[in-house]
């Protein structure tokens, strides 16, 4: 029995071209032991730990090139089926989607006062005269620890 159906709308990263459609592909991602510290400290301080899954990752994310998708058959009108679509946000596919994602989250943590770690650029920390905040960023999942249970 099937419950409910779910869509998702896929670009077709392997059509666009290099300098053209994107100029950046690269995407820093966490190292397994830089998570483990920040386990680990938390372990040791008995700080509260928290995940988060970020839902739609790349749909947050602006694109700073112009990319363009022609319509989907099914949601194209009579008469209109040559006309394209611009992107303003990224999609599942597209070649610079974990790229834009990492500069909007970068973006949005330096907003809010955090601090990229200077050897890991998927570590943020906040500290504070009394609180530690260190968020782990694993493309769409977050993992927060800190010594202020009210604060993460």
């Amino acid at each position: 029995m099937i419950v409910c159906y779910k869509a998702r709308l896929v670009a077709q990263g392997s059509t666009q071209t290099y300098m053209i459609d994107y100029n950046e592909t690269f995407t820093p991602v966490t190292k397994f032991a830089s998570t483990c510290v920040v386990l680990a400290l938390a372990a040791i301080h008995n700080w509260e730990v928290h995940q988060i899954d970020v839902k739609n990752v790349y749909l947050n994310a602006e694109l700073t090139e112009k990319v363009y998708m022609a319509q989907l058959p099914s949601l194209s009108k009579a008469g209109q089926e040559g006309k394209v679509c611009r992107l303003h946000k990224a999609l599942y596919g597209l070649k610079q989607g974990g790229s834009c994602w990492y500069l909007c989250v970068c973006e949005a943590f330096t907003k809010f006062g955090y601090m990229c770690c200077p050897v890991e650029q998927c570590v943020f920390y906040k500290r504070t005269e009394c609180t530690i905040i260190i968020v782990v960023i694993a493309v769409d999942d977050l993992t927060l620890a800190s010594n202020c249970p009210s604060s993460s």
